[in-house]
């Protein structure tokens, strides 16, 4: 159960390639910053690990006949559990090439008879790769009825486990407790992140969000809308309505990049596009 709650994930192995390939993440992730401090003998290092554990985890957790990586290894031999948690991650973190992640798509996240997941937080990384694979009207229809479902329920804030089918005080039970789940759980709102990430595009057009940059897609998904994106320097407030943007960052400069064009929004000036 350390990966994540659900059916085979506390099934037991030697080696779990979803360790695997958060260490391979761990290690770019560790270069990047080096790298940015001017520790390049340090950066070479991790690049190096990284290469590694790459490497280790095509050879020995990819599966061709299953078109995914298996869950874990047992005395030498893959124990051939395809499950989503190490395949969303191998898809998200770029251990999968792009042939491995359409494949992980088809066998893996677009199977039902691959068991669901039941944490908001895994569905995080689930959404993110599909919408990465353009499905976006399929994200949004999951966080309709999936957090909706919450909703439903009369929630007023995510939880930490959430099995559709369970009734009553069914929901408030984990860790072998009647009233151990948690019902306001951090990481179980990745649909704000979501939205702000894959619907608004935001992302850094500079270290450390020094600029940053908004590539807008599948906006008739949802409509016209007014969304606040917080940056450290300033919110970025967005309106879009009957097909036309205004942009406003009191604090800094961004960019632009819709319908194949590309628009300089300056700090403090209210842009319309």
């Amino acid at each position: 159960m350390f990966f994540d709650w659900g059916p085979g994930c506390d099934t037991p192995a030697d080696s779990y390639s979803f360790l695997q390939v958060q260490l391979y993440k761990a290690m770019l992730s560790c270069e990047s910053v080096a790298r940015l401090v001017g520790q390049n003998e340090k950066a070479d290092g991790y690049a190096c690990i990284a290469a590694g554990t790459l490497a280790d985890v095509q050879e020995n957790f990819w599966l061709k006949e299953a078109g995914a990586f298996t869950y874990g290894i047992k005395d030498g031999v893959p124990d051939g559990l395809i499950l989503r948690q190490p395949n969303i991650m191998a898809a998200f973190y770029g251990v999968a090439d792009e042939g491995q992640r359409k494949s992980i798509l088809e066998k893996v996240l677009l199977n039902d008879k691959v068991p669901a997941l039941q944490t908001p937080y895994m569905r995080f990384y689930e959404n993110s790769v599909l919408c990465e694979a353009g499905l976006h009207g399929v994200v949004l229809e999951t966080i309709k009825s999936y957090w909706g479902g919450m909703l439903d329920l009369g929630a007023t804030t995510f939880w930490e486990l959430y099995i559709p089918s369970e009734k009553d005080e069914q929901h408030y039970a984990m860790y072998g407790n009647k009233y151990g789940r948690s019902l306001c759980h951090a990481w179980g709102a990745s649909p704000l992140w979501l939205f702000g990430r894959y619907f608004f595009g935001l992302q850094p057009a500079e270290e450390g969000y020094g600029k940053y940059r908004l590539m807008p897609c599948a906006l008739k998904e949802l409509g016209d809308f007014e969304a606040v994106l917080p940056l450290k320097t300033g919110d970025i407030k967005i309106t879009w309505k009957k097909g036309r943007f205004s942009i406003f960052c009191a604090g800094t400069d961004g960019e632009l990049e819709y319908g194949g064009k590309k628009y300089n929004i300056p700090r403090g000036k209210r842009t319309s596009i």
